[in-house]
């Protein structure tokens, strides 16, 4: 990842050449993100970012753990951003 902070702002922005990868344990993924663009303001408490996300299913190691990952991803997906643009 490329940082730059700016002092007289305290604004933080970051890229990254290659994914990053975060394993979500609590809900069965393997997320592979692309950071393009990411930016915070502390200032004002702006923060964007954005990128290319590829979200790859876990194996469940038995039928309960799919079955709690089932539970656990609609309980994200209730009050999500994508929920509220389906609504």
């Amino acid at each position: 990842m490329e940082f730059e902070f700016d002092r007289a702002t305290s604004e933080l922005k970051a890229k990254a050449d290659d994914f990053l990868e975060v394993r979500n344990e609590s809900l069965g993924y393997n997320i592979r993100f692309l950071l393009i663009h990411f930016e915070h303001s502390p200032r004002t408490g702006y923060s964007m970012y954005y990128g290319n996300p590829l979200f790859e299913q876990m194996k469940a190691r038995n039928r309960a753990q799919q079955k709690r990952w089932e539970k656990n991803r609609e309980k994200a997906y209730h009050g999500s951003a994508v929920h509220f643009a389906a609504a």
